[in-house]
């Protein structure tokens, strides 16, 4: 990839987490009893985009650091602040659903601690941080493994999800083994993507936004979507356009505004749950009907606080909200050594001890 950052990029980042954020506000609907043909339809088409598309770019990114030679305390902060991020925000969350009930739509735990439920049995609507920490982690593992060898391994570990052979009661634990594959072939396929996506034909990626949709539905249709293959190929249809739409997105009037929502995604992800719950329960409190004009303005306010929030944040007191202050901590300069004065003698002070 060359020094510069390509918008398109940001674009398929800003895109997955809108899709993210109309994921959720659909099913806190839902959740209410409100059922929106057109919000559900969306929702469950683009399921087969906004993560294959995400962890597909997180994965690209990822392997530029993980190829260095010496990839060392950059590679560990990565992993250990996903980790950090994951755990406070899942405790916010989980104590602030705690406090009002009314405003969960999801099982805040089980017998377990909320710290132990959270590292060890997660649960949260933010697994994707905890995917990620242990996504880089496996990465930089198998990095020596031939890339072919990789991807077979990872389709094989998403398989046995799709399959039914392995499936828990847990659906973080299921996403965390069906989404590696796609962590995995941005890792593999990143320099292809860098290098050659800008040169595809639009009319290609055109088709390849066609036809997502389509075959999505025929799948649909004709009942394949149980079929693991054809799980792995909308998924791989949805990435494709995904990555065709950020192409088109980055070559219109709404490129910076876009871009700058993708360079932005962490705050929007951690704080967007939480203000969706509220604003719905707030909702219900007072009557107010919900529709397709309440579920603008709560995308629109679901981008524009969390941005504003973190723009507040950013500088000390309160960066530990959005990044792990270890480094600060390990990196501050030692106190300077104060001076002591000598200990005075016995006959200087005048009287014995």
């Amino acid at each position: 990839m060359s020094g510069t950052r390509k918008d398109w990029i940001d674009c398929a980042k800003a895109l997955s987490i809108l899709l993210v954020i109309l994921y959720h506000i659909d099913l806190y609907f839902v959740a209410t009893g409100w059922n929106s043909p057109l919000l559900g339809g969306l929702s469950s088409l683009f399921q087969y985009m906004r993560m294959p598309l995400f962890f597909f770019i997180s994965g690209a990114f990822a392997a530029r650091l993980i190829n260095k030679e010496s990839p060392g305390s950059k590679l560990a902060f990565r992993i250990t602040n996903y980790l950090y991020l994951y755990l406070l925000w899942s405790l916010v969350r989980h104590y602030v659903l705690l406090a009002d009930p009314s405003i969960a739509h999801e099982a805040q735990g089980g017998v377990l601690p909320p710290i132990l439920n959270i590292l060890f049995y997660p649960f949260s609507g933010l697994w994707f941080l905890y995917a990620l920490g242990l996504y880089y982690s496996l990465a930089f593992i198998l990095r020596r493994l031939p890339p072919g060898l990789h991807l077979v391994l990872a389709m094989a570990l998403a398989a046995t999800v799709e399959s039914g052979a392995f499936r828990t009661d847990n659906f973080v634990l299921n996403n965390l083994a069906q989404y590696y594959v796609f962590f995995a072939m941005g890792g593999e396929l990143a320099r292809l993507l860098f290098e050659r996506a800008e040169k595809v034909p639009l009319a290609a990626w055109a088709g390849a936004i066609i036809a997502f949709p389509a075959l999505v539905g025929a799948a649909r249709m004709t009942g394949l979507l149980n079929v693991p293959i054809v799980v792995l190929l909308a998924d791989l249809a949805g990435l494709a356009a995904g990555i065709g739409m950020a192409l088109f997105i980055a070559r219109t009037p709404l490129r910076s505004a876009v871009a700058m929502i993708g360079r932005n995604t962490l705050p929007i992800y951690v704080l967007h749950a939480l203000i969706i719950s509220i604003t719905i329960n707030a909702m219900l409190r007072f009557d107010l009907a919900p529709g397709y004009l309440p579920v603008a303005l709560i995308a629109t306010v679901c981008v524009v606080l969390p941005l504003g929030i973190h723009a507040l944040c950013a500088r000390r007191p309160l960066a530990w909200l959005f990044q792990s202050p270890l480094p600060d901590l390990l990196n501050r300069p030692p106190r300077k050594a104060t001076s002591r004065p000598a200990p005075l003698r016995e006959a200087s002070l005048g009287r014995s001890a």
